[in-house]
Order: C-alpha cells, then structure tokens, then sequence
C-alpha cells in the first residue's frame, strides 16, 4: 500500500500486489491487516481435527493436528490479529524461531497466561496423588509419572529448583529427594510437611 484516500465515509486502498505490477485501488472492506505482537502463553490441541497452519494467509499450507499434536503443552511466544482473529504461533521450545510447529486459531485451542515466579530452591513433600510432567501444565503426552507412581513416593522430598505460574495456577519443577529428571507438579499435590 502506498496510498490512502477517503470517498465519502469510504476509505480505499492504492498498492501493489506483493509489491509487483500496476497500482490498484481497493476498497478497506476487500482487504484486510495482518498484526504480530509478542506474547508469553501456554496452549493444549484438545481436537484431533483442529488445523495447524505454516502460514496464516495460505489456507493451502495447513496440516490437521490428529494424534500426533493432540494432549500436548506448547510454548507460545508469539500471536498474530489476522482477519479479526488471534492465531497463537505453537512450539516445542519457549521460543518463537525454534521447535516452532505452526499457527493456530484462538478459538481452537486452550491457552494461559504464562510467567516465571522464581528460581528459588525449595523443599516440599510429595501427597502421593496427582500426575508429574516432563513439561509445566503437561497433557497426556508429556506424562512422566501418573498418580499410581506418585503414590509409591508419597512423603517423599522435592527439591523444587523452579516456579512459574499459568493462568491462576502455580507449578514447581524440581525432582523427587533431588534425583532422577527434572519434572513439573501442580502445587496442589505437595505438602510443606509430611503427611501423618
């Protein structure tokens, strides 16, 4: 676009597709903006059917999400208004260039708000209830250990090394007596003392 004027209570456009060719006119209500802002969420595919685009504007360019992309916690770092709605760009990583996947509608996918609380070491207990994760507010597939195996190590330590919130909720990384991988739990499924 390289020109703008009003007819009447009308605003229409002058540019070039692509940049490339003749200069056209178009009215506003053909044409519509793409916006990308950063952002800082979390997102689950809850719906095997929900499509996954490489780019937004190429209807042509999306794949279905199916088994593979379903039950799962996404990094999203970066959001884009297209057409009057929010499209969240899903990574692997907490990045917006790396692990990245692709581009998916708002309406299709849950999201929360995420941020970091700190990095203080703590200690809790385990409940023996709940489910851990190899990612924070983990689906099925980042699933470490269900709550059969926490119930193997109720009382037990967790030295948390790590605490951020999603949505309203806090979730500790840590590991169980300081051993073994670093995994996520709800806060809900953890004690300050142990339990009698």
């Amino acid at each position: 676009m390289n020109l703008t004027e009003q007819v009447g209570n009308n605003t229409w456009y002058r540019g070039k597709i692509e940049g490339k060719g003749s200069n056209i006119w178009l009215h506003f209500s053909h044409v519509t903006a793409k916006e990308e802002t950063t952002a800082s969420r979390l997102g689950k595919i809850n719906n095997a059917d929900v499509k996954i685009y490489k780019d937004v504007t190429d209807p042509d360019s999306s794949f279905t999400a199916g088994p593979t992309y379903m039950d799962k916690t996404y990094f999203i770092k970066k959001q884009m208004k297209f057409d009057d709605q929010i499209f969240y760009l899903i990574s692997n990583e907490p990045s917006s260039q790396k692990g990245v996947i692709g581009w998916v509608n708002g309406k299709n996918i849950e999201t929360h708000d995420h941020k970091g609380v700190n990095s203080k070491t703590k200690t809790f207990y385990l409940k023996g209830k709940g489910a851990a994760y190899d990612r924070i507010w983990g689906g099925s597939q980042n699933l470490v250990f269900t709550s059969q195996d926490l119930a193997k190590h109720i009382n037990k330590e967790f030295i948390v090394n790590l605490t951020e919130q999603v949505g309203n909720n806090i979730w500790y990384r840590g590991q169980i007596e300081g051993k073994g991988p670093n995994i996520w739990i709800h806060s809900s499924h953890l004690t300050k003392k142990k339990i009698n």
